[in-house]
């Protein structure tokens, strides 16, 4: 069933991508009627939460360096600034990896905790509330264990790799130094390619 509004005739509606006609008064198709627009002028996405879209802002603070509009991974900055953060060696007991920004390298940091209490020297890691992280080394693995909703799509998905990639960097350059494994990120971007981006619940 499609309306005129009072205004003119049908448009389409207010949504990224949407092509469905906008009903009665509403800038909305059926479809979208509920949901709510990003308070931001000429933004036409949806909002999530506190009247904004996830781009701007109803998820994730935004990087503290002037100008920057990414979203932050460590210490109030994003992945593009945190490889500028001085790094030292990780305080975890035996490991010899660097860590940016916080105590910690980004294996003993697990996701949901704060890098500087979840895995200290003094605190031994069977103590903490959150599992360690592991190393994935296959597909299988992958999908088994990683956790995607803590993304907002496969740009903030491949943001996070450059970032684990380039935070755990040595200053050698040395390979062997590294918490995370290249070769994990590549088997993670071929788990992601054999997925449709429907496949995913992002």
């Amino acid at each position: 069933m499609t309306t005129t509004n009072r205004f003119g005739p049908p448009s389409s509606c207010h949504f990224n991508g949407c092509k469905n006609l906008a009903f009665g008064d509403s800038r909305k198709c059926q479809a979208h009627k509920r949901k709510g627009l990003c308070a931001v002028d000429a933004c036409h996405s949806q909002a999530y939460r506190i009247g904004l879209c996830v781009r701007h802002g109803a998820r994730n603070a935004q990087c503290s360096v002037d100008g920057c509009t990414k979203k932050v991974r460590v210490n109030g900055v994003c992945c593009q600034h945190a490889t500028i953060l001085p790094s030292s060696k990780c305080a975890h007991e035996g490991c010899k990896s660097m860590a940016r920004g916080s105590a910690t390298c980004k294996r003993h940091s697990p996701r949901g905790t704060s890098p500087r209490t979840a895995a200290s020297p003094d605190k031994p890691e069977h103590a903490t509330s959150t599992p360690m992280s592991t190393e994935l080394r296959s597909p299988l693995e992958l999908n088994e264990t990683w956790r995607l909703d803590g993304f907002d799509g496969l740009d903030d998905m491949m943001d996070t790799f450059n970032w684990l990639v380039t935070q755990d960097g040595t200053e050698g350059g040395s390979r062997a130094n590294k918490s995370i494994d290249t070769d994990d990120v590549v088997a993670v971007a071929t788990w992601l390619q054999s997925f449709s981006i429907d496949d995913l619940d992002l």
